[in-house]
């Protein structure tokens, strides 16, 4: 499934079945041309990740679970997608996992919530 962002901007695909994460690529939509394009592949695949719009039109996804790895582990890498490039390039990493929704903030941060280890996903994180 793919998650389009609002105004326009491209948006991450990044929750897929268990076994598909890592195969299927992220894609935006673009209201304008009505159409959902593919966005290259994301270094690290995953599954349940969060998704912001950044102010200047690039994409965050970070963390989710990575079903090729042992035991499907929670993410902590992060990834941008830069539209004019059309290339995904890692960020800094989160210091727990997350799994909650990410908002951008007015500022251009980024919260992301539901961060924490086991079922405890209480916390939050801020990207900058």
């Amino acid at each position: 499934m793919a998650s389009a962002l609002a105004g326009g901007r491209p948006g991450a695909g990044t929750q897929g079945r268990r076994g598909t994460a890592r195969a299927a690529p992220p894609v935006g939509y673009d209201p304008r041309a009505n159409a959902w394009t593919p966005m290259g592949r994301l270094r690290m695949g995953r599954a349940l990740g969060v998704v912001a719009l950044l102010r200047d039109g690039q994409v965050l996804v970070a963390g989710g679970c990575c079903d090729h790895t042992p035991a499907h582990r929670a993410l902590t890498e992060a990834e941008v997608y830069d539209p004019t490039t059309g290339v995904w390039s890692p960020t800094a990493a989160m210091r727990a996992p997350c799994r909650g929704p990410a908002t951008t903030l007015r500022d251009g941060r980024v919260l992301v919530t539901g961060c924490g280890a086991g079922s405890a996903l209480s916390g939050a994180e801020v990207f900058t």
